[in-house]
């Protein structure tokens, strides 16, 4: 269970981590071609104002020496600088910004550059301290340093976003993986949990038939040892019949076919018997059943359920109480099947739980009555596969199982 948990957790978390990573780095991507474009746009139009030409890869004439860069400039929000150049030292520095300036510093970078056969640089903004574009005699140059530091802040941004939005994850991660899990666990221990009484309640029965065959080979014709046999082999002929019923109701690949059949003499036909039990077990039984109502089922499965119901009706009823069983139709809430008892209740918080699985709420006190937990559940299956649902309500003087045929 503790390596299916890790699984789980590792695909949640690794999803969630992939679709974080995907957004921020899309967001980095967009931000770095945004501003490259801008440095490239830059280049581009300093480059048509220097007269270079339209394509700085193929650029045009050459500016005539006479032109007054100083008096014809135009500023920039960036730090751009046109370079003159009189062979292969710098003439003149034009700053396009306002900003204050070492001119050495900038004769510098720009000789250097020069001496390079590259005549159109942008290059990585995140590592580049310039971008520049050249022919001839001029240069044009743009400082990158503030645009890489608005990138790497917006990096460093990203991190300490990523950084606490992981930390998020984790925790979603963890508590989807015990949402997921906790259904799993549950079942795995109440199949556990059945295991272990099934196993015990198919060992006594087998331990008593075989005391019991013991005992017939010793005292032949002895109809004592044969009739415990009998009971305890119907024993485990039950538990097993109910472990076959509950398992292809609930692999059922191929639904049969449902029949219309007469649902009022259906349901009829199936209490009658319970009658002279109920008679025994000094318990009042009544039933109104609206006659004619017809309903597409299968009748085998229908009187197994109403068995199930009236059964479990009766375990839970005490001497002097009382069963009805209703039966009736209306165009709001279609068909409606009740079987209601004054006996024992359901304990608060169980009225979901009986319907699952092996779930017994007094294990001791079913154990003894050979009662296993899969009556309700295989009800509850019926029911579905009849595409109606099942449910219960109570209050302090009866309990009422509901069953709703759409």
């Amino acid at each position: 269970m503790k390596k299916l948990q890790t699984k789980i957790f590792i695909v949640i978390s690794g999803i969630l981590s992939l679709f974080l990573v995907s957004i921020l780095f899309i967001f980095n991507y967009q931000d770095y071609q945004r501003e490259y474009k801008n440095v490239e746009s830059i280049l581009n139009r300093m480059a048509f104002v220097s007269n270079f030409g339209n394509n700085v890869s193929k650029p045009g004439r050459v500016p005539p020496e006479k032109t007054d860069y100083n008096e014809n400039r135009i500023f920039m929000d960036s730090l751009v600088y046109t370079i003159l150049f009189d062979g292969n030292e710098v003439k003149q520095v034009i700053k396009h910004s306002e900003e204050e300036i070492n001119e050495n510093e900038i004769k510098k970078i720009a000789f250097n550059l020069n001496n390079k056969k590259i005549n159109y640089y942008i290059g990585n903004l995140y590592f580049s301290d310039y971008s520049y574009v050249k022919q001839n005699s001029i240069m044009i140059i743009i400082d990158n340093k503030n645009v890489k530091d608005v990138l790497y802040s917006r990096l460093l941004v990203s991190l300490i976003i990523f950084i606490l939005l992981e930390t998020i994850i984790v925790l979603i991660s963890i508590y989807l993986t015990k949402w997921i899990i906790e259904p799993i666990e549950s079942s795995f221990e109440k199949q556990k949990r059945f295991i272990a009484d099934a196993s015990h309640e198919l060992k006594t029965p087998l331990t008593v038939i075989m005391a019991n065959v013991d005992m017939i080979k010793v005292n032949k014709g002895n109809e004592k040892w044969i009739n415990n046999i009998k009971t305890e082999a119907d024993s485990m002929n039950n538990l097993v019949c109910d472990l076959l019923d509950l398992a292809k109701l609930e692999n059922l690949e191929k639904q049969e076919e449902l029949k219309k059949a007469d649902l009022s003499k259906l349901v009829e036909k199936t209490i009658l018997p319970f009658e002279s039990l109920m008679f025994e077990n000094k318990i009042d039984f009544t039933y109104e059943i609206e006659s004619g109502i017809e309903y597409k089922c299968l009748k085998d499965k229908i009187q197994q359920l109403i068995s199930i119901l009236v059964d479990n009706a009766i375990k839970h009823t005490k001497e002097n109480g009382y069963i009805k069983v209703l039966l009736n139709k209306d165009n709001k809430n279609g068909i409606l099947l009740s079987v209601i008892n004054n006996g024992e209740g359901i304990k608060p918080g169980d009225e979901e739980k009986i319907f699952e699985r092996f779930y017994r709420s007094d294990n001791s006190r079913n154990r003894k009555q050979k009662r296993y937990g899969l009556g309700l559940a295989i009800a509850k299956n019926i029911v579905e596969m009849h595409n109606g649902n099942i449910f219960v309500t109570q209050d302090d003087k009866e309990t009422k199982f509901i069953v709703n045929f759409k």
